[in-house]
């Protein structure tokens, strides 16, 4: 055994001192430095929340992620590239249903057309059909479209509202995974205004949302505003 003389155990003390007060200010700064950290998530977790309830999330949504871990993975891999989200291409619509049309509306001109269609179809499969007038970089008046689907007897194979309501309520993903970057157009459901013009409904992107609107038929339409017809 070693033996230390008054001296030199006071010196033995003191540097056993200092090293486990130097501990101990290493331990508090990286609590310190922890709880520092856990208050920036917090700050991170509150915008995520306020983001995420515009997106439509709920306090179920939230409570689901809180408490399954699989569930957070599955949201991380996808942050990180490691994943795709999978879309469902499906649309089912509900053709027992009269769709409800704004209250300037005084005619629907297709009345007989508006529940004719399939229960469900394929949004993968639609077809993006456009004039040959539209073609390039050339413009055409929605009327003279209107028209010719109408000589053509092409209305029956064209989308209405009720199906376009569905779409839209695929959200932003959705529309723009199969129809990005276009205005797509309902003629089945053309209707006639209180000042007696004709209007079609269309969808398109705005922001982060997909909004339902309508033109009027004297407007031009170009490329990027295709009918959008059930695959033949």
């Amino acid at each position: 055994m070693l033996r230390y003389g008054r001296k030199g155990l006071k010196i033995k003390l003191f540097l056993l001192w200092r090293k486990l007060k130097l501990n101990s200010k290493r331990k508090v700064c990286c609590s310190m430095n922890s709880a520092s950290e856990f208050g920036k998530d917090l700050g991170l977790m509150h915008e995520v929340v306020v983001t995420g309830r515009k997106a439509g999330f709920t306090s179920e949504d939230w409570a689901m992620l809180a408490h399954d871990e699989s569930k957070i993975r599955q949201v991380l891999d996808l942050i990180r590239g490691n994943a795709t989200l999978q879309l469902d291409s499906m649309i089912c619509v509900d053709r027992s249903v009269r769709p409800t049309y704004p209250d300037w509306v005084r005619i629907v001109m297709h009345p007989d057309l508006e529940n004719v269609g399939p229960s469900e179809f394929d949004a993968a499969k639609l077809e993006l059909w456009l004039h040959d007038d539209q073609k390039g970089l050339k413009w055409i008046k929605g009327q003279v479209i209107y028209e010719y689907l109408k000589e053509k007897k092409m209305l029956e194979n064209c989308l209405g509202l009720s199906d376009l309501i569905a779409i839209q309520a695929k959200g932003i993903d959705f529309f723009r995974r199969y129809l990005a970057g276009k205005a797509v157009f309902a003629w089945k459901s053309v209707v006639r205004n209180r000042n007696g013009y004709l209007n079609v409904p269309y969808l398109c992107e705005r922001g982060d949302k997909v909004v339902l609107n309508w033109i009027w038929l004297d407007n031009d339409w170009g490329g990027n505003s295709p009918a959008l017809c059930f695959a033949s």
